[in-house]
């Protein structure tokens, strides 16, 4: 595992992973209604993202909630050091 050394350093290290994830081999293996919406969520996903300034990233601990512009709220949790992505939730 590889966290970040901080929450915006997960976030941008989730950004990474899913630009990684894009590739064409996990589409083929999807039936295609479910490769479609994948696809657009991994989308906004990266649009949410895309913009590190303007997410708001709230620090308790060894806890994190990141929002961004959209709404789409990330918790980020700090483990022996390192900061990871806990959940992801749909923008409202």
């Amino acid at each position: 595992m590889a966290g970040g050394a901080s929450p915006r350093d997960a976030l941008q290290r989730l950004r990474q992973a899913v630009l990684r994830l894009r590739g064409e081999g996990l589409w083929e293996v999807l039936a295609p209604s479910l490769a479609r919406r994948w696809r657009l969520r991994l989308a906004r996903l990266l649009e949410d993202l895309a913009a590190p300034e303007a997410i708001r990233v709230q620090r308790s601990g060894r806890r994190a909630t990141a929002v961004a512009p959209g709404g789409r709220r990330i918790e980020l949790e700090r483990i022996e050091g390192l900061w990871y992505v806990a959940f992801v939730g749909e923008p409202p």
